[in-house]
């Protein structure tokens, strides 16, 4: 017997002369901690441990590790984690998180964290958003090698500095 779904919400069409635009920008982060401590830092709830102002809402699940099919909500963004993988035989952990802001944008987060010298993770992180109207667009068009470079210093920081505090 077919599972009935429920059904679907209209999403708003943008006009058909709307051509949306994508940027991805990548940034190499040398992080102090091995692959599977640095982890559980990059959880919607571990990463309170660092970013400052970040309460995300966790839908799923709603106890237990997060990981992979994780669901949570920021103010007016939607994300999911879409894969979650341990280091496996040479092969880096891998992180992916998709998030929508309706009427703006899809921005996917990927995340590789490979080992590095005696202790150490060389974090891959590349962001990709794509436009899902005007107002997307300039919101793509609004990150710049140059903030995103910045943005990514200050993560690395702000994620070393808790990995040590762990120590």
């Amino acid at each position: 017997m077919p599972i009935p779904t429920p059904p679907a919400h209209q999403a708003p069409q943008p006009p058909p002369t709307f051509r949306a635009r994508t940027r991805s920008l990548e940034y190499l982060q040398h992080l102090a901690a091995r692959p599977l401590e640095v982890m559980p830092f990059l959880t919607a709830t571990g990463e309170r441990a660092w970013a400052q102002g970040w309460n995300p809402t966790v839908l799923f699940p709603e106890s237990g590790p997060e990981g992979e099919s994780a669901v949570f909500t920021t103010p007016g963004t939607w994300w999911v984690c879409t894969e979650f993988s341990a280091p496996e035989a040479g092969r880096p952990a891998r992180i992916t998180y998709a998030h929508f802001t309706p009427g703006r944008d899809v921005t996917t987060i990927h995340i590789t964290l490979a080992p590095e010298g005696p202790g150490g993770t060389l974090a891959r992180v590349r962001y990709t958003w794509t436009g899902l109207s005007a107002e997307g667009n300039a919101f793509v068009d609004g990150h710049t090698a140059a903030g995103f470079e910045q943005d990514m210093r200050e993560w690395e920081a702000d994620l070393n500095a808790a990995l040590r505090r762990r120590r």
